[in-house]
């Protein structure tokens, strides 16, 4: 019993430390995190799995990233709670 409390415990903070983390250091995205959080708001809004509208769907570079799965958990998130919290 106190095996399964220590290993949920361990789970709990493996998510709560770094989300406090990046809440209380404010950490902008930067990278591949801004065109996965641009892809994400553009699927939230309505636009489509794109990463910028100004340019034409066919060559707009986000159909060529790896796996679409956070950029849709992210949107998600973005449809119920907003892009900013």
């Amino acid at each position: 019993m106190a095996l399964k409390k220590l290993f949920f415990l361990i789970i709990v903070l493996s998510f709560i430390i770094p989300l406090a983390y990046s809440f209380y250091f404010r950490i902008h995205p930067s990278v591949d995190a801004r065109a996965y959080d641009n892809i994400a708001y553009n699927l939230a809004s309505g636009r489509g799995y794109r990463e910028s509208l100004d340019i034409p769907l066919e060559m707009d570079y986000s159909l060529v990233r790896v796996g679409p799965g956070y950029e849709f958990f992210l949107a998600g998130l973005y449809y119920i709670f907003g892009h900013r919290y």
